[in-house]
């Protein structure tokens, strides 16, 4: 797990090396082995090949019985799908013994121990192949049962029964081709085994693994003797038995001691790799994560996430209590949570405000889960970062009042001028000026609803121009007159270049945009004046400008203008603040570019470009 202080840290110790004294005792039986081997094998064949067959016989037996009665405490299924192979090769290799034509089992069928053999060897081979698939996954070991027993009766009912497995030995004559090539392909399947092994060798113990490998190659070494003997009792068939010897001894110390003698090798293995995978878990976590103590608050450690949101290095968190600063709202929170750990062991993710270390708050989903490592309780908190979510929220609920507002305003004008003029009894002229009035204000209305509609169109990647070429001055002329009535303390100029040709653009959108910087400029110039707006041809583009003599911004304003609701605190303005955001995308849809030029107290001027070439 993630790093603790010694006081609170559990140690577990590896196993130490294998003592030099084992090593060379171990040396020493072996080299007693070969040594009364050989002399049996001088003295009497056929009882030395016993010998050697049945001591491979009874290893293989022991390795699947140890294994299969530890298989619990396995780290993986490569040990365990291996042991189910050696039992049934250690039934086929019991049938090679009593197959031998000296033993006199079944005088019949001739001398039936190369061919047992082989099939004994094809089995264990082709299992050395797959074992590995067993090292990340489950075995399931009903089916593999059931595989291997089928296996193995069909080898012998081929045998026995119907007499159809290759002949592997001719009396006086020797090996047959099959029998030596066959040698040869398990050969390279075993070395292939050894290929597989290395290449996974990060789930094995280092003993464990260097006994395996160099078990597959003495399997290797004893396939090639079997393929030079002429004679299944002579000098080279001795040799390969001795090998054999040497391969299953080495498989009793790979798989029984490691697994009977020495379990903890594979818990100590199990252990470090836990704690390394929680370790990189706990450092790249997107969640912020901290380990305390549930007494006192002691930070134990937290990841970089958990710095990054609060504001404090690890170097300064861990060590002290988490009352030492200033994080929690107030002391009720803390004591809330304490209590809630305490009857219920576990606190239920909720949205919790913490104060970060420069004094700004962040909007965090809170869980909280207790540890026990052993007599020591901790506490693992993990923070989510809500703030940006929660601030939509926020301004998602001040937009809907706003738009609502901005909406009602309008309609009230509305529905009462028409309901005056229904009404009668008013001069003509009063009903001109209530008509006009409704107008504005349903004009003004239809802005609004447009500006709400093409914003939504751009969220949705639902915004589509139907460009053609545009005559900017008509355009403008037919935007002004919407606007001209809406106040009396402004003037609107226009001017359009004579050297300006048609504009290629969308041209309901393109008066969008004008509408919305002239209506920018009327709102924002409460003590009238004049608004200009200018076309120009300039490098290929045609550049507008629109300028107002109004309250002019700041640069810290000029630098949030674009974004969604925001209007100037500087004069106060009925709107929804979106008219420059709409112009903004509608800009950037024609391949333009709008920016502003301002100071406060000197009004401004917007820009925005138009591509003259038909995209």
């Amino acid at each position: 797990m993630a790093r603790v202080p010694a006081d609170t840290q559990t140690h577990i110790t590896k196993p130490p090396r294998v003592a030099l004294t084992k090593v060379v005792l171990l040396v020493l039986a072996g080299a007693a082995v070969v040594a009364g081997s050989y002399i049996a094998a001088r003295a009497d064949y056929p009882l030395f090949h016993s010998l050697a067959d049945g001591l491979t016989v009874l290893i293989a037996v022991s390795v699947f019985i140890v294994v299969w009665n530890g298989r619990r405490r396995l780290d993986n299924h490569y040990l365990l799908f291996v042991s189910i192979a050696f039992l049934f090769f250690g039934l086929l290799d019991f049938l090679h013994l009593l197959g031998n034509k000296n033993m006199g089992v079944f005088p019949k069928y001739g001398n039936l121990g190369p061919t047992l053999y082989i099939a004994s060897r094809y089995l264990l081979s082709v299992s050395m192949l797959v074992a590995p698939l067993f090292i990340r996954r489950k075995l399931n070991t009903g089916l593999a049962f059931a595989a291997y027993s089928a296996a193995t009766v069909l080898v012998i009912l081929s045998v026995f029964y119907w007499k159809s497995f290759p002949v592997t030995y001719v009396e006086g004559v020797g090996l047959t081709p099959f029998k030596v090539i066959s040698d040869y392909i398990i050969c390279v399947m075993l070395l292939g085994a050894i290929g597989l092994l290395v290449v996974n060798r990060r789930h094995f113990e280092r003993g464990v693994l260097r006994a395996m490998v160099l078990s597959l190659s003495l399997s290797v070494g004893t396939g090639l003797a079997f393929t030079l003997y002429t004679d299944p009792f002579g000098i080279t068939n001795m040799v390969g038995h001795l090998l054999q010897i040497g391969t299953f001894s080495l498989v009793y110390v790979a798989f029984v001691e490691t697994t009977l003698t020495r379990p903890q090798d594979i818990l100590y293995r199990n252990l470090k790799e836990s704690e390394e995978r929680f370790n990189k878990a706990f450092r790249s976590s997107p969640a912020a994560l901290a380990i305390t103590r549930v007494g006192d608050g002691t930070f134990l450690d937290v990841n970089e996430s958990y710095e990054r949101l609060l504001g404090f290095s690890r170097g300064e968190l861990v060590g002290k209590k988490t009352t030492d600063f200033n994080i929690y709202l107030d002391a009720n929170q803390r004591t809330d949570i304490l209590r809630e750990l305490t009857e219920r062991g576990e606190f239920r993710n909720q949205e919790l405000r913490f104060r970060r270390k420069d004094g700004r708050l962040v909007d965090t989903v809170c869980s909280l889960e207790t540890i026990n490592l052993g007599e020591e309780r901790l506490l693992l908190s993990s923070l989510v970062d809500i703030t940006e979510r929660k601030q939509a929220e926020r301004l998602k609920d001040d937009f809907l009042g706003m738009v609502s507002h901005e909406l009602k305003n309008p309609l009230t004008v509305i529905v009462g001028a028409l309901a005056t003029v229904a009404g009668g009894g008013i001069s003509e002229s009063d009903q001109r000026q209530l008509l006009q009035d409704a107008a504005a204000e349903a004009d003004g209305l239809s802005a609004m609803i447009d500006n709400l509609l093409e914003l939504s169109r751009q969220q949705a990647s639902r915004l589509v121009l139907r460009s053609e070429p545009v005559d900017l001055a008509r355009s403008l002329q037919s935007v002004v007159r919407r606007l001209e009535h809406k106040s009396a303390v402004h003037r609107i100029l226009t001017e359009v270049s004579s050297e300006l040709p048609p504009v290629p653009a969308d041209k309901i959108r393109l008066e969008r945009i004008l509408y919305n910087l002239i209506d920018n400029a009327i709102k924002y110039s409460p003590h009238g004046g004049d608004v200009s707006v200018r076309a120009v041809r300039q490098e290929g583009q045609a550049l507008v400008t629109v300028t107002d003599q109004g309250v002019g911004m700041s640069r810290e304003d000029q630098a949030r203008l674009f974004q969604s609701f925001e209007r100037l605190a500087t004069v106060s303005v009925e709107g929804t603040g979106l008219g420059l955001k709409v112009c903004r995308i509608l800009v950037g849809a024609h391949g333009g570019r709008i920016w502003v030029e301002s100071d406060p107290g000197k009004g401004s001027t917007f820009y925005f470009t138009l591509s003259l070439q038909q995209a």
